[in-house]
Formats: structure tokens, C-alpha cells, sequence
């Protein structure tokens, strides 16, 4: 009975959405009454004709009596369109009073100023028509905040001045669209087909109107009609609507007809074509020398070319220049082109501390050590952290860059599990700062404890020092806190709640407490879970009506962490009108709760549709697709799924939004289709264009479509040439290599064989230590059938991360990095799974962990391990970026088939 209750509901607010304002409650218009309308009395009623009834009103303009002229205007005013033509008529006619209401009414009536429109915005239009020049772009402003988009499409069409349309053309981006989805959402197509006719004709408009025929079903039938078509500017409609039918060499074809060569580059590009599109100029290069070398090398590399001596012999010159960011561009743009040890020459001369970060990075440690001056085989921390610590006490306002060093290795050697060279290397630096310079200390154990966000800190030197500076005094306890914590009152109340929790614990066993409940560093005595139980026994012994603060409490802990289980438990205790403001939707997906996505979803919808001011969101239906699937009410999604299509009209933004609605009910078919629709719908180059050709790239890979992900790959990283790329790690530069690389390498399997296995094992050689690999190397390789290969360059790697492992056994991501590898090769299995509980047990709540976790049982064909472990990872993971990736393997844990032998 229940579960008909919630499909009740659903359905109730279903069919809110599918019937139009008037009409039918099915959705189907209401027939149009012919002669007339049977009335329950039996007697036939014929309905009054509104042209005869605007004929019959159009004298009375002029009649004597004030009232009846007023009477007659507003009579004539509700009849709306209908009265047109008489209106018309009217105001050519002879007769003064007449023809100046009839003119006054046609304005009105075909700016669609109603008598019940907002008085407001009657007055901006009245206030338009006599403005002058310059005041007409803030009225323009003032009216799209009132959302009177068709008076603005109306005034604007009327404007004949090219200057002053230009002016105006800013306040009308996406008006005529979103006029239209209101429009749409209240079943009448035929106006919002007006609103985007109205707009300003340029190739994103054309691309709204052609993606609402799409949604209408019309698009066969306006192709047809613009193939034929010799009209002044048929070349830029065919092009639009070739790329809202997804036809891309039809529609590079016709913007190179209609002149629009970043169009056409950019559909050839999507098709497999990159050259064109990375010949166009990019802006804001730092070096176009190093841009036309990028290209040019990157033109012979993708034609299956070597490099030359002197192809590179421009960037060579560029990492000899004692110009700083010239260096970095030079090395920024080596990493793009896979130019790895020419690259690692110049970053070691010219940062060695990031070419450490780089090499660590890589896995790649007596490399990282040796470019800080350290003996890989016996390097002295000890030596060169005094060398640091000496230098802050000198000159404490000069420090940062001594600071951010320390910081990074103690980092390092924790993350290692080196702690007694750690602890010989900066407890009595620590202490010494300590008791010569407070203020500095403190300020650098905030740096040293790090984020739980970032995880950049060390937390066993920074704790130890801590205690020991504070001892029994109760402001530098505060100070410690605030170092690591920060002063928020919520973590001052967890401190004083714990010591209530346990009063037998020791300021230190909180502190260890506090950091373990906000997730700094590792956790292996596993002391989040003790003292959150502590606080649940602790809540649930107090009474209800009492209960609320300390469920707050544990939100700030749960949210601060991203630890749904936690916060969906607290936020179902408090207060029915305070929950959603905790218990978010993905939340309730990671609790399978999917009927209760859905109604939340369609609840947002109704109020939308039920409203005149809430904008139209079409990527809500899409997620209430989605949900509605997860509970399989197929017939319900699909509804939605109409009215995403009638919705979109070519809006990348949204576009982008509604593959994330897919995405967020594991619904990855529907969601490539979407990118795939943004990438092509994208303004090429802006922001919507490449945010969505990197995911469109992934899409393609991940469906065998080797040459289009290559070229869009391609594309992407073109996107960093030229620029010194300092924020950007050379770790990432060089995946964006692998990335366009292993898919040109795999479509070239065909044609010539050699050539791609010299190309997959320069991949191989990118990163042969590092898990990174295995995200998508390994499987694609079993893909393709290279299994010989793929063994061959598996078992390279499994000895290097094995020898990283023997030199650092407590180093926890080295080992979830051999358990990564092993699993997504489907080798060493058993071997995989040690390495992994020996990470889990160092790290036991680490949503990467746990992921690799079900990876090995999926490999193993277990899809129950998998897909626990896998909800457990999705369920405490807190970065937002990582957690779509968690998502997306979760529901392949639950629903996708096991890897390739």
C-alpha cells in the first residue's frame, strides 16, 4: 500500500505537467466547437464570433459617451489577436478618436500587453517609446528583469538603427529562449516558434529555432525544405539545422557556404578532423611562437609523422631564455607534446621543487628526491629541514617559500610512512620555533595541519608540536585549535561536547578525536567511527524535544565531510521543515531512495509550471527521468524525456545540465547524447564549447569511437598550447597527451599495426609507475584484443610499483595505486586485494580505497562486494569532482558487465 501511495503522488504531479493549462486532462487540446455547444439544458449555443464582435465594437470608439468609448477599447483589448485585422482596418479609417485607439490598442495587443499584464511593465513600455537613445538599454534591462521578453523582442524588431540594435543586443541574449520554454511548458508551441523567430538573426538563435523543430518533431520536414532553399541566408539556417540533426559534414559544409569557418572547423573537428580547427587563432597566447610550433607539431604527430630535431629546435631555444614564463611555456608545451625528457630537463633547471612534486607524483621517487639536492640512497632530511627552519627564524616575513617546502615534505615522508625520519627532521625545529617566535609557529601549524579538503598537510608533526607548546595552558589550546580547525562556534562546541562524550579522555585523545571526526589525514585506529557512536548513544538518550542542537552538531561534522550516511541519519531527526536543507537529492540517490528523487523533482516542475515568474529548468526533467527509471516507471520517464527534448532548444549550458540530470540517475546513454548535443551546439571556442568536448572525448572513448575521441582530445589539449601553464601540474598536461595519443593509437590498429604499438608504448612510457595508467590503458588494450602486449607493459609496471612498495610499506596510496593497476588489468588479483586491506587498514574510510576495493571484487566477477564497497565510497566521498566518478562507477558495479579477461 505504501509503495501505491508514492506512485500516486508521482503520477498526480505527472499529469500536472503533460496537460496543458487549457485542454484536456490526457494533454490533448480541447476540440474546437464547430456549429455550436451542447449545454446540459439541452439547447444549442452558438459561441459569438470575436471578428464580428470586434466589428461591432469598432464604432463605439468614437461614440459620444466617455464610458462607452472606454468600454469598447477595453472590450476590443480583451479580445486580443482576434481583433486585429478589424484594428487594422480602424486605424487607416477616417475617423480621428477611432483610428487613435484602434493604433494604441494594435501596439498593445501585438506587444502582448494584456489588461491583466503588470502595470509595471506597461509603464517601461510607454516609457520606451519616448526614451531617448541612451535610456532605452536600461529600460531594456529593467523590462528583462520583469521578464516582459516579448514586448523586448517586439521593441527590438521595431528598431531600425544599427548602432543602437547592437547596444541592445546584450540585454536580448536568451530572452527569445526562455519566453519560448515558458511558452512550451504551457502547450503553445505555435508562440514559442514566434518568440524565436523574433529573435536576432545570428547562428545561436538559428540553432535555438532549429533545436525547437527537433523537439516538435518538425526537423526532417525544415531540412527537406532548406536543401532546396536559394534565400538570403538559407546556408547559415541549413547549417543550423544540420547540427541540431547532429549531421556534421553536412553542417561544415554549409557554414563554410554561410562563412563561418570556426563553425565548420569545429563540426569537422567533432567528426574526426582536428588540423582545421587548431589552425584557427586562439586568444590570450602568450607566445604565438610556441602556439605554431604546438601546431605544427601536433599537425605531423596526428598525420603519423615523427618529430624532427628540428621541429623542436623553437621550443628548445624558448627553455634557454632567461625570460622565466618563456621556460615555462617551452615546458608546458614539450609535456603537450609528449616530449617528456626534454621537458624534465628544463623543469629541473628551472623549478626544482616542482619537478619533486612532479616526479613524486609519478611515482618516480629517487627522480623527486635528486632534483631537491638530496642523496636518493640516504637522503638527510634532517640537513635540509634546519636549512629551512633557520631561514624563518631569520626572516620570518620572507618565508613563505620555506614554509610551503617543509610543509611538502613532511607531507611526503607521512604519506610514506616515514615517521621516524620525519619526526628526526622536524620535532625539534618545531619545538625551537615554538619557544623563540609564537606568533610564527602558530601561524605555520595552521599551514602544516592542512585541510581535510586538500590533505596537503602533515598531521603527526603538527599534532606533536601542538601538545607539547600547549601543555596545560588553555589559550594555546585555543590557539591550537584555531591552527587546526579554524574559529568556527560549531567546532568549538564538538571540542567542549567531547570532553561530555568521554570525560576520561585527555585534551590530546580530543584533539586525535577532532581530527578523525573532520577527516584529517589517516585514520587507522579507526576513531571517527568510536566517537561518532558516542555521540549518537549521547543523542539518542536524550529526550526528542531536546535533541535538535546536538543533531546540528553532527551535521556540521557529516556535511563538512561529505558523509551522507551521517547526515541523512541527523537530518531525518530534526524538524520537517529543516530537512531539505540537508538531505539533497544526490543524498537521497546514495540511498537508494529514487521514488523520493523523483517526487521532489516533479514537485520543482509543478510549482514551475503552475507559476508565471519561476524560469523554466529543463534539466529537472531529465533528473526526474532518471529517478523515475530507477524505480521502473519507464512510461512516466518518458514524458519527461519529451519535454527535455521540447525544452533544450540549443542551449549548450543546458544541454550540459541535463547530461549531468542523466548522469545523476545512472542513465550514461542519455547523458553522451546530451554532451555530444552541447559539443555541437557549443559557440566555438567559449567556456559551454570546451567543457563540453572534454567529457563528449570521454564519451567517445568509452564507445569504441577511437578517431572522433582522438581528434576531440586533440582539440582539448590544444586548448593549453602557448601558454606557460604554471597552474596547470605537467602531470596533467601529460594525461591530456595519453588521452588524444591512446585512442589515435587504437584506431590506427587497422591500418598499421606497427605504428600503433610504437604510439601505445610511448603511452606506456608516460606513466609506467603511476595507477594512472590503468584508468583506461589496460582495458582498452583487452578491448582491442592486444593481450600480449597489454601482459607485456602490465607486468613492466607491476615491478615498479612493487619496488616503490618494498622501499615505503606504509606508504597507503602506493599500495591502492598497485591494487588500482592490478584490477583494472584483471591481473594479480589475490595480490591486488593484500595491498588493498593493507591500504584500507592505514586509511579505512577513503573513498578512493574503496573504490579499488570493488573494482578488484567486480573483476572477480563479484557483483554484490562490488557494488557495497562502491556505495560506501559514494557515500563519504566530499569532493565534489570526484564524486560523478564514484557515481558513474557505482551503477557500472551495479548494472555494467565484468571487465574483460
Amino acid at each position: 500500500m505504501k509503495a501505491n501511495g508514492a506512485f500516486l503522488t508521482s503520477g498526480m504531479a505527472l499529469l500536472s505537467l503533460v496537460a496543458p493549462l487549457t485542454g484536456n486532462p490526457d494533454g490533448s487540446p480541447s476540440p474546437e466547437p464547430s456549429a455550436g455547444t451542447v449545454e446540459e439544458s439541452g439547447v444549442v449555443e452558438t459561441p459569438p464570433d470575436p471578428r464580428q464582435q470586434a466589428s461591432a465594437l469598432i464604432p463605439l470608439l468614437a461614440d459620444e459617451d466617455f464610458r462607452t468609448r472606454e468600454k469598447a477599447t477595453r472590450d476590443l483589448w480583451q479580445l486580443g489577436d482576434a481583433a486585429l485585422e478589424t484594428l487594422r482596418e480602424a486605424a487607416s479609417g477616417i475617423d480621428p478618436e477611432a483610428a487613435v485607439r484602434a493604433r494604441d490598442l494594435l501596439r498593445k495587443i501585438e506587444l502582448q500587453i494584456t489588461p491583466d499584464t503588470d502595470p509595471a511593465v506597461i509603464d517601461l513600455v510607454e516609457r520606451y517609446t519616448k526614451a531617448t537613445r541612451g535610456q532605452k538599454g536600461d529600460l531594456f534591462a529593467e523590462m528583462r528583469q520583469k521578464r516582459a521578453f516579448r514586448q523586448m523582442l517586439k521593441l527590438f524588431a521595431g528598431e531600425t538603427d544599427p548602432t543602437l540594435r547592437e547596444e541592445l543586443t546584450s540585454h536580448l541574449r536568451g530572452v527569445a529562449v526562455l519566453g519560448a520554454r515558458e511558452l512550451i511548458l504551457r502547450n503553445d508551441p505555435a508562440a514559442a516558434r514566434e518568440f524565436l523567430e523574433l529573435a536576432q538573426v545570428d547562428p545561436q538563435s538559428l540553432l535555438s529555432l532549429a533545436a525547437f523543430h527537433r523537439g516538435q518533431g518538425t526537423l526532417d520536414a525544415e531540412l527537406e525544405a532548406a536543401r532546396i532553399s536559394t534565400a538570403k541566408g538559407a546556408a547559415a539556417w541549413r547549417t543550423a539545422l544540420h547540427r541540431a540533426a547532429g549531421n556534421l559534414i553536412e553542417a561544415a559544409d554549409a557554414a563554410t557556404e554561410a562563412g563561418e569557418p570556426s563553425i565548420a572547423a569545429a563540426m569537422r573537428m567533432l567528426d574526426g578532423e582536428p588540423i582545421p580547427w587548431m589552425s584557427l587563432p586562439l586568444p590570450n597566447r602568450r607566445s604565438e611562437e610556441a602556439s605554431e610550433v604546438y601546431l605544427e607539431c601536433a599537425a605531423r604527430r596526428w598525420l603519423g609523422k615523427s618529430l624532427r630535431k628540428t621541429d623542436l629546435e623553437p621550443l628548445d631555444r624558448l627553455t634557454q631564455s632567461r625570460n622565466v614564463a618563456n621556460r615555462w611555456t617551452a615546458i608546458s608545451t614539450l609535456y603537450l607534446l609528449g616530449e617528456v625528457a626534454m621537458g624534465e630537463q628544463t623543469l629541473v633547471k628551472t623549478s626544482p621543487f616542482d619537478s619533486f612534486l612532479h616526479f613524486e607524483t609519478l611515482e618516480r621517487i629517487p627522480e623527486a628526491l635528486k632534483a631537491l639536492g638530496l642523496d636518493p640512497a640516504n637522503p638527510d632530511f634532517t640537513a635540509w629541514a634546519k636549512e629551512r627552519f633557520d631561514s624563518i627564524l631569520e626572516d620570518p616575513d620572507e618565508s613563505d617559500d620555506a614554509q610551503s617546502q617543509l610543509v611538502t615534505i613532511a607531507s611526503f615522508l607521512e604519506r610514506r610512512g616515514l615517521f621516524d625520519e620525519l619526526a628526526a627532521a622536524y620535532n625539534d625545529p618545531l619545538d625551537r620555533l615554538a619557544k623563540e617566535d609564537e606568533e610564527t609557529f602558530t601561524s605555520f601549524l595552521s599551514t602544516l595541519f592542512g585541510t581535510s579538503i586538500t590533505g596537503s598537510g602533515a598531521i603527526s608533526p603538527s599534532k606533536r608540536a601542538g601538545i607539547a607548546w600547549a601543555g596545560d595552558d588553555e589559550d594555546r589550546w585555543n590557539e591550537v585549535l584555531i591552527a587546526a580547525f579554524g574559529e568556527e562556534d560549531e567546532l568549538t562546541q564538538w571540542w567542549e561536547w567531547l570532553a561530555e562524550l568521554d570525560p576520561d579522555a585527555s585534551r590530546a585523545d580530543r584533539l586525535d578525536a577532532m581530527l578523525a571526526i573532520f577527516a584529517y589525514g589517516n585514520d587507522p585506529k579507526k576513531l571517527r567511527r568510536q566517537w561518532l557512536r558516542l555521540a549518537w548513544n549521547a543523542i539518542d538518550r536524550t529526550p526528542a524535544d531536546q535533541r535538535e542542537p546536538l543533531l546540528l552538531r553532527i551535521l556540521y561534522a557529516a556535511t563538512s565531510t561529505g558523509d551522507s550516511i551521517n547526515t541523512l541519519k541527523a537530518a531525518e531527526q530534526l524538524p520537517e521543515d529543516q530537512r531539505d536543507t540537508y538531505i539533497t537529492d544526490e543524498i537521497l540517490a546514495d540511498a537508494g531512495r529514487w521514488q523520493e528523487a523523483a517526487d521532489r523533482f516533479l514537485a520543482r516542475i509543478d510549482r514551475i509550471t503552475q507559476s508565471a515568474s519561476s524560469r523554466v529548468r529543463p534539466e529537472y526533467h531529465a533528473y526526474a527521468a532518471s529517478a523515475l527509471r530507477r524505480v521502473g516507471l519507464a512510461d512516466q520517464a518518458a514524458i519527461q524525456d519529451e519535454w527535455v527534448e521540447k525544452l533544450a532548444l540549443g542551449d549548450a549550458s543546458i544541454n550540459l545540465l541535463i547530461a549531468d540530470g542523466y548522469r545523476f540517475g545512472g542513465d550514461f546513454t542519455r547523458a553522451a547524447l546530451w554532451t555530444a548535443r552541447a559539443a555541437r551546439e557549443a559557440s566555438p571556442p567559449s567556456n559551454e564549447f570546451y567543457r563540453a568536448l572534454k567529457t563528449h572525448s570521454e564519451d567517445l572513448f568509452q564507445s569504441g569511437d577511437w578517431l572522433r575521441s582522438a581528434s576531440t582530445a586533440e582539440a582539448f589539449a590544444h586548448i593549453y598550447s602557448g601558454s606557460d601553464n604554471r597552474a596547470v601540474s605537467r602531470f596533467q598536461l601529460l594525461r591530456m597527451r595519453l588521452h588524444a595519443d591512446l585512442p589515435r593509437a587504437l584506431h590506427l590498429l587497422e591500418t598499421d599495426r606497427e605504428a600503433a604499438i610504437e604510439i601505445l608504448g610511448q603511452c606506456h612510457a608516460f606513466f609506467p609507475n603511476d595507477g594512472s595508467l590503468a584508468d583506461d590503458f589496460f582495458p582498452a588494450l583487452r578491448k582491442v584484443g592486444l593481450i600480449t602486449e597489454h601482459d607485456s607493459w602490465f607486468e613492466d609496471s607491476w615491478k615498479r610499483i612493487a619496488a616503490v612498495i618494498e622501499q615505503y610499506p606504509n606508504s597507503d596510496n602506493s599500495r591502492n595505486s598497485a591494487a588500482w593497476l592490478a584490477s583494472r588489468a584483471n591481473r594479480r588479483l589475490d595480490e591486488a586485494e593484500l595491498h588493498q586491506k593493507e591500504a584500507l587498514a592505514l586509511n579505512p574510510d577513503q573513498p578512493a580505497y574503496l573504490d579499488t576495493l570493488a573494482e578488484i571484487h567486480f573483476a572477480r566477477g563479484d557483483r554484490k562486494k562490488a557494488v557495497a564497497a562502491s556505495k560506501r565510497a559514494v557515500q563519504l566521498e566530499s569532493d565534489s569532482d570526484s564524486r560523478p566518478i564514484l557515481r558513474q562507477q557505482y551503477f557500472r558495479f551495479l548494472e555494467g558487465p565484468f571487465p574483460n579477461p
